[in-house]
């Protein structure tokens, strides 16, 4: 039957091979962006206490993970070095807020969530989901300062909180047999919910340890498999404006095809692409080695931080190389490199592209944060270095192929 999500899905194919014949890139607007980043404190006299007892260290805070939820833009700030004094926030989208403004980030759900020490609280959060009942799934590292001096504060966790209510209503503890605890780098998920609220997959790269992680919401039970196309390329090296980036970062980026049929995923410090069949790894057994026939390579794709699934079965993705977003049609038969197509190029404002999320209005989202300076500790505080920007593609986020709940 041709549905009129087919005649979306055609529509959304034609308007990008059409960008792609002409070569054309999509206007972006620049919704936020800071200089250095601040945070909604009590009071002024919170803040100074935390900046003279050093849990609060301005420097050490940039913006990595993203997504957005109705009027809200959720965003990470990592705990790769002291002084972060919250690591999930929120800044609002409702329309009092000045286009390119600087808003003071929110934590969310609370100031009181962000205790380090508390292993009821968040501890170090880089990434997140939102699914489409409206819950958003967090996952929690559980240690800190890992690019310093690490401290392992408290068991990995998966959260699930309930958007409307803005309470945790789901915990999950992850084994130490399946996530390490003192070794562990939880880097990004994606979350695959079916015929119910209760039918949910999570898959979960950790960085450190080389490995994917599988967890079902149904059965309340979590596994990990692991295969050599998950381990940085020996010898790997990227010169980004002339700072060499001695990032060693095995799996990190990862996407769901919308038909819950392929996991996405790649090294930051390699240049392939991997899918593997979803049905495997829901079956698979903890420490399972990847079966070789079933891992499919697509190909070499240019260094990025991160991968985004859309509805229509396009892969988006930063450019590292030229400071763009592009895109490549996983339908198309073509190898990535062959097939990719840029969608938005800027060196200025588009420096290492961190993370995409799609909002319900066919928006997509990135975050930009110069990591290369933080990661030399070189950033110009006079300057903008951080941002949220939007692009419309017209398009939504990879899972609500399997249902039309709205956001």
């Amino acid at each position: 039957m041709f549905s009129l999500k087919t005649a979306f899905y055609l529509t959304l194919i034609s308007l990008l091979e059409g960008l792609s014949a002409q070569n054309t890139l999509l206007p972006y607007e620049v919704v936020f962006n800071w200089k250095q980043l601040d945070y909604n404190f009590p009071n002024q006299n919170i803040k100074k206490l935390l900046i003279n007892s050093k849990q609060f260290i301005p420097e050490n805070n940039i913006i990595t993970g993203l997504r957005v939820y109705k009027d809200r833009v959720f965003l990470t700030v990592p705990r790769w070095r002291e002084g972060v004094p919250s690591t999930l926030n929120y800044v609002c989208l409702n329309g009092t807020t000045d286009i390119s403004s600087s808003p003071l980030l929110i934590p969310y759900p609370s100031w009181e969530f962000q205790e380090l020490g508390n292993c009821s609280s968040f501890q170090y959060v880089q990434s997140m989901e939102i699914d489409q009942f409206g819950r958003m799934w967090v996952i929690d590292a559980g240690r800190v300062n890992i690019w310093t001096e690490p401290l392992n504060l408290c068991p990995p966790k998966l959260l699930l909180i309930d958007m409307e209510m803005d309470e945790v209503i789901k915990r999950y503890e992850f084994p130490d047999s399946v996530v390490g605890h003192t070794t562990n780098f939880l880097n990004d998920i994606v979350v695959a919910c079916r015929d119910t609220k209760e039918d949910c997959f999570a898959y979960i790269t950790d960085t450190y340890d080389s490995r994917l992680v599988v967890y079902s919401l149904k059965n309340d039970q979590s596994w990990f498999v692991h295969h050599e196309t998950m381990v940085a390329d020996e010898g790997y090296n990227h010169t980004y404006f002339g700072t060499k980036l001695h990032f060693r970062m095995n799996i990190n980026g990862i996407a769901l095809d919308p038909r819950f049929e392929r996991v996405y995923y790649r090294s930051f410090s390699s240049f392939g692409l991997y899918s593997y069949p979803v049905s495997l790894l829901n079956e698979a057994k903890n420490g399972e080695r990847l079966n070789d026939s079933q891992v499919f390579s697509h190909g070499p794709l240019p260094a990025s931080l991160v991968d985004c699934y859309g509805l229509s079965r396009i892969l988006y993705y930063g450019q590292l190389a030229n400071n763009s977003i592009a895109y490549f049609n996983t339908t198309s038969g073509r190898s990535a490199e062959s097939s990719e197509v840029a969608l938005a190029q800027n060196d200025m404002e588009l420096q290492i592209v961190d993370t995409l999320a799609f909002d319900n209005e066919g928006y997509l989202y990135l975050t930009a944060n110069r990591l290369h300076r933080y990661n030399t500790r070189t950033l110009n505080f006079d300057e903008v270095n951080f941002r949220v920007i939007r692009l419309f593609i017209g398009n939504k986020s990879y899972m609500y192929s399997s249902t039309d709940g709205t956001v």
